[in-house]
């Protein structure tokens, strides 16, 4: 061939010897020697879209094994005329008439027939290539739509394994492009086989994770041991993937440097660990989350995902994870004293095996919230009377201090009108009596324990988490969750507590919890000899006196009526600011011996409380349909509520300290308090909140007196 024809053929992919057949203004027909089947038809046809920057579409289809044809295909041009487009407003269809026909011939060596061309068996493949397009293919309006590169693609699928949303995995294509391309990345931003666009990136997203889990073939499982092996070399913590022998499943353990430390240095590790499990229904998969409370919410100590929920593959699972855990493990013990779970996960057995002497316990939180949820169903019937008053009762058995007296307040549940007509509601009390070990707190006094039961503000920390963290597992695949755990999740904890150590914390879920650290210079405080973890104490800015129970977390201040100032959740602080060795550091000798006049009754004092004491009596014998009824009222109250010193004590600061109609009762003042109830002197008419855990009991407007107590 000479030069001009050769320049025919400059736009055409190279490496491949042509032969012209015609030529005209917009036609082009010419013979392709490499070119022997469809393979080869389809390899040539994607340099050919990479040279000439044309996007094309079948137009039209032959059958593959002809008599005259290996292969025939016709394309045409993406932007030719469309009749499904039709009236759409904006398209990128223009009519475009350029097309182009592949044709692989067939020849037959001893074939007799006379129609026969030799060109067949040197160059047989045949194209007709009509260059007519109605547009300009440089633009970037055009280019746009080309369709994206198999290289880009694999680009966005290792995004997407490691954790990438649609939108994230586009930008960080396009800052890569940016730093591989620079000052020419101008030239390719435009073109969709380069950077595509959101919509196409959103559509490989949905195709690649869409639907059930995806499968786990080796390329999967290759990404995953590379990414825990580069995980492990790079940073302090551990991970490891894992095969189980129930079938085709996998599970990662996971403790990354953060759990590490927090097992080394938090000593709530050692006391209390509680489980939660998140869970894809429609991916199949699960995690379970090991948490330990701390005063700056739920810390991670631990993590596993599955692509299961067979139980087999959590015993694995948990074996594997008892091996990567740092030989400090939970505080140097090994293991913790219990175990906090969801009363209806089933993982608690292998729990138990696998830490046998830690106890499992149910969160009692989560406990009141299934239980205020299975009442609450329309199913079982309740009405909302019954259910709030069913719901305290058994309130007040998880709270009761004694097995007596939890046996007592079963019977009043089992006998109460509504359980008694309802056996479904009876069996399921029952039911919640059998496993009354697990949820009541007289099981748990035999423990001693530093910390306390998952609270509200606990669960609204870790709910936080869950709802603006965590809620994005629920998109991810299985790869996506173990890198997301590895690395985001990671940043948002060293994040969150490098903000709380600096006091950037929200305060409305921290006020009521917090030790005040600053004000324990102004007060003096005497242990109580005759009673253990009694306290006096005294504000030496008020010059007020207040009496602090400690085990029962009760206080005779304003805040601690409504059990806010001696939460359980500053227990550390309490133990370290109260014990035996701290009491002198408070030089409560001096304090206390120099001014011994306040601790006793002045003879105007003594007669003024026989003259209360006298009135009593008085309305007894005068007033009897009145006054009865009240003291039998308040000694069945003082019996059951007030058994010991440090609960009369408070008693006797709070009387008479409240309005006598609680509808003038402050929302903000009860609403303060996450465990009391207003347990009122007659009549009442309860009423609960939305949150089944922060309740208040309202009274009739008749109602004379009203006292506060903890339950």
């Amino acid at each position: 061939m000479g030069d001009s024809t050769n320049a025919i053929f400059d736009d055409l992919p190279n490496n491949y010897n042509y032969l012209l057949l015609e030529k005209r203004e917009q036609l082009l027909i010419f013979r392709i020697k490499e070119v022997t089947d469809e393979v080869s038809a389809w390899e040539w046809f994607r340099k050919l879209s990479a040279c000439t920057k044309v996007t094309w579409r079948k137009a039209k289809t032959y059958p593959r094994c002809g008599r005259k044809n290996v292969f025939k295909v016709d394309l045409k041009c993406q932007h030719a005329k469309d009749s499904r487009t039709t009236g759409l407003g904006f398209t990128k269809k223009t009519n475009c008439e350029a097309m182009l026909q592949i044709v692989v011939k067939r020849y037959y060596e001893h074939s007799r027939s006379e129609k026969r061309n030799p060109l067949d068996k040197e160059y047989p493949a045949i194209v007709t290539f009509k260059n007519d397009h109605n547009h300009s293919l440089d633009s970037g309006n055009v280019l746009k739509y080309r369709d994206v590169s198999s290289a880009t693609k694999d680009k966005l699928r290792s995004l997407f394994y490691q954790g990438h949303s649609a939108a994230s995995a586009l930008t960080h294509l396009k800052s890569d492009l940016m730093l591989e391309y620079k000052g020419n990345y101008s030239k390719i931003e435009s073109d969709g086989f380069y950077v595509p666009s959101s919509s196409v990136v959103n559509k490989l997203f949905q195709r690649e994770f869409s639907g059930e889990n995806v499968e786990f073939d080796d390329e999967i499982i290759g990404y995953l041991k590379i990414m825990i092996n580069r995980y492990n070399n790079l940073t302090s913590g551990r991970a490891e993937l894992g095969k189980s022998v129930h079938g085709n499943h996998y599970f990662v353990v996971i403790c990354t440097p953060i759990m590490m430390r927090a097992h080394k240095v938090i000593p709530q590790t050692a006391e209390m660990v509680l489980v939660d499990v998140l869970q894809d229904e429609e991916k199949k998969l699960i995690t379970y989350l090991f948490t330990t409370p701390t005063l700056a919410g739920d810390l991670p100590i631990a993590a596993i995902v599955a692509d299961c929920e067979e139980l087999g593959v959590f015993e694995e699972a948990l074996t594997l994870l008892k091996k990567i855990l740092p030989h400090n493990s939970f505080y140097t013990q090994q293991m913790p004293k219990v175990f906090l779970t969801h009363e209806d996960i089933k993982e608690r057995e292998y729990l138990k095996k696998e830490f046998p002497l830690s106890q499992m316990f149910f969160c009692q939180f989560h406990f009141l919230k299934s239980v205020w949820n299975w009442l609450s169903d329309e199913q079982h019937n309740i009405s909302a009377d019954d259910r709030e008053e069913i719901y305290f009762m058994i309130k007040e058995i998880m709270s009761a201090t004694s097995e007596e007296d939890a046996v007592y307040k079963y019977l009043m549940l089992l006998f109460y009108r509504r359980v008694l007509k309802d056996e479904k509601l009876r069996i399921y009390c029952e039911n919640l009596w059998e496993k009354r070990n697990e949820w009541a707190n007289f099981a748990r006094q035999k423990i001693s324990l530093k910390v306390s039961d998952s609270t509200n503000y606990v669960a609204v920390i870790f709910r936080i988490m869950k709802d603006h963290i965590l809620n994005k597992l629920s998109t991810f695949n299985f790869p996506q969750k173990v890198n997301y755990i590895l690395t985001k999740f990671e940043k948002y904890m060293q994040k969150w507590l490098i903000e709380f150590c600096n006091g950037n914390y929200p305060k409305a879920f921290f006020i009521s919890v917090l030790p005040k650290v600053l004000n324990a210079v102004a007060l003096n405080v005497m242990k109580v000899e005759e009673f253990y973890g009694l306290f006096k104490v005294l504000n030496n800015l008020s010059n007020e006196e207040y009496v602090v129970d400690v085990v029962n977390g009760t206080c005779s201040c304003r805040d601690g009526q409504t059990v806010a100032a001696i939460d359980e959740s500053s227990s550390d602080y309490r133990d370290n600011a109260f014990d035996d060795e701290n009491i002198s550091d408070f030089n409560s000798e001096s304090v206390f011996s120099s001014d011994t006049s306040e601790y006793e009754l002045t003879s105007q004092e003594y007669l003024d409380f026989e003259s209360l004491c006298n009135r009593i009596k008085k309305g007894i014998h005068t007033s009897p349909e009145t006054y009865v009824p009240a003291v039998k009222k308040m000694l069945r109250n003082a019996k059951q509520f007030a058994n010991t010193d440090a609960d009369l004590i408070s008693a006797m600061h709070n009387f008479a300290t409240y309005e006598s109609e609680a509808a003038q009762c402050k929302v903000g003042d009860m609403g303060r308090c996450f465990s009391t109830k207003i347990v009122h002197l007659g009549k009442r008419k309860p009423s609960c909140t939305v949150q089944p855990t922060v309740v208040s009991i309202q009274a009739n407007k008749g109602d004379n007196a009203i006292m506060a107590i903890k339950i």
